[in-house]
C-alpha cells in the first residue's frame, strides 16, 4: 500500500513536494490551503485528491500518514503539533518555523 500524504498550503512551492512524493510511489491524497482557490487548482491537476477546508479537518480525516507543510512559516507551527499530536508524520519547508521558541515547541511536540 502506498504512502498517502496530505500538503498543508497550496503555493508554488507545494508542487515540488507533489512531484517528489509522486516519483517515490507515495499517492497525493489531500490538500488544503487558506486560500481554497490554490487548493482546488492544486487538486485539479492531481486525480483524486479530496479537497479539506482546513489543515484540521484534512488532519481529522484518517486520510494521510504525512503532511508536508508548505505554508508560510508563521503558519506552520500550529499545524505541525496539530498533525503530530494525532500521529501523522511531519515534513516541513523551511524555515521550519517563525521563531526558534515555536521552532522548539514544535521539536518538542515531535519527541512526545
Amino acid at each position: 500500500m502506498a504512502l498517502r500524504v496530505g500538503i498543508i498550503g497550496c503555493g508554488g512551492i507545494a508542487r515540488a513536494h507533489v512531484h517528489a512524493y509522486q516519483a517515490e510511489g507515495a499517492v497525493v491524497a489531500a490538500v488544503t490551503d487558506s486560500n481554497p482557490d490554490a487548493a482546488r487548482q492544486l487538486a485539479a491537476d492531481l486525480d483524486g485528491v479530496k479537497v479539506y477546508e482546513d489543515f484540521r479537518a484534512l488532519l481529522d480525516s484518517g486520510d494521510v500518514q504525512v503532511v508536508s507543510i508548505c505554508s508560510p512559516p508563521v503558519a506552520h507551527e500550529e499545524a505541525a503539533v496539530y498533525a503530530l499530536a494525532r500521529g501523522i508524520h511531519v515534513l516541513c519547508e523551511k524555515p521550519m518555523a517563525f521563531d526558534a521558541d515555536a521552532a522548539r515547541r514544535m521539536r518538542a511536540a515531535a519527541e512526545a
